[in-house]
Order: structure tokens, then C-alpha cells, then sequence
């Protein structure tokens, strides 16, 4: 049926015939419950920020109250992505349950990161440590996981210093760092970072 023929039904009758209204049926996608929840998840990420956050945060509240283990991924992409709102997404991932924080820290830390990404993941795991006042170990244990994504350490160490948390950085991992060969993006920020280190 061609959709001249769909226009002239409904143009000719009250009551699309059976063959329209199977036509239409077709034509309806239906999601299911989680791909709706998935969706709305996403939505939220991308629409919060400053000005609408008291009423997001609700919305979200709501959303981990049936949080699930597919949600993990889809917020560490966005956290990845969207270096804009990185201090409302550590808030948010605060609100969630130990397990799935460490689902999605995981899940970062396992992505294959440009240097754009690390520099944010770098900046989000600082604001992280210091949002939840992470204990020297408790860092450490982090440490422990992103060692080898030097531009992204560097980017923490950096808004650590900044910061006036120098007390977080753990000064083998600055030594280790130090001795590195670096490419020119990092060695230009290992430049900032050692600069910032010899301040007071």
C-alpha cells in the first residue's frame, strides 16, 4: 500500500480498514521498560547543569532507586564525554551504591581513552577524591588501577595541587611519572604539574 492509499483512507473514512491499521501497528515501535529507563537516564545526563540540578537530582534520586547494572555504562560514557558537568556527575555518582560506583569507575578505568578523556577522567577522579574525602589509602587504591594512564594521573595530580591537596598525591607515582619519557602533550602538563609541585 503505497501512502497515497494511507491518506486517502483516513481521508475517506471514519474507520481506518484493517490493512491500515495493521500498516500503522507496524509502523509503532515499542520499547521495553528498560530501554525506556536507559533513555530517560541519558536524557537526564545530558540535560542537567547548574540551573535545573536541584530538580534533575530529584528525577535521578528516583532513577537509582531501580538503578540498573546497564546504567553503569551508559553514566561512564557520559562522564567520559562531558568534562562541563563533572562536578554534578561526581555528586551523582555518590548517590549511588558502592557497587555500582565501583562498576563505573571500573568501566572508565577499562575504556580506551583518548588524551582529551584522560584529561577529564583525570580532572573527575580528583573532584571524586576530594567530594568524598578520600583517605590517602583510598586513593592509593585508585592509584593502583589508573597508574598507567599517565596524561590522566597527571591531569588528578594537577587539580589536586590546585586545589591545595597535595597531601592525596602519592610522591613515588610523582617519581615514577617523573622519570618517564613523555610525548609532548603530556610533558607540557607534567611541566605544569612539576611547576605546581614546587610551590609551597
Amino acid at each position: 500500500m503505497s501512502y497515497q492509499e494511507v491518506v486517502d483512507s483516513y481521508d475517506n473514512s471514519i474507520e481506518p480498514s484493517e490493512n491500515i491499521k495493521k500498516i500503522i501497528n507496524n509502523l509503532i515501535v515499542h520499547f521495553s521498560k528498560d530501554v525506556l529507563d536507559k533513555r530517560e537516564l541519558l536524557h537526564l545526563l545530558n540535560v542537567i547543569s547548574p540551573e535545573n540540578k536541584t530538580n534533575r537530582m530529584k528525577t535521578f534520586e528516583k532513577i537509582t532507586k531501580s538503578w540498573k547494572k546497564e546504567n553503569n555504562s551508559v553514566f561512564a560514557s557520559i562522564i567520559i564525554r562531558q568534562n562541563l558537568y563533572s562536578d554534578i556527575y561526581v555528586e551523582m555518582l555518590n548517590k549511588l551504591e558502592i557497587k555500582d560506583q565501583e562498576s563505573v569507575i571500573s568501566i572508565i578505568n577499562n575504556s580506551n581513552l583518548n588524551s582529551n578523556e584522560m584529561k577529564t577522567i583525570g580532572v573527575f577522579f580528583a573532584k571524586w577524591a576530594i567530594f568524598t574525602n578520600m583517605s590517602f589509602c583510598d586513593i592509593y587504591k585508585l592509584y593502583q588501577l589508573i597508574d598507567n594512564k599517565v596524561f590522566l594521573v597527571i591531569n588528578l595530580f594537577i587539580f589536586l595541587c590546585k586545589n591545595n591537596r597535595k597531601d592525596l598525591i602519592d610522591n613515588d607515582l610523582y617519581k615514577k611519572i617523573k622519570s618517564l619519557k613523555h610525548s609532548t602533550n603530556t610533558l607540557m602538563a607534567f611541566y605544569d604539574l612539576e611547576e605546581l609541585m614546587e610551590e609551597n
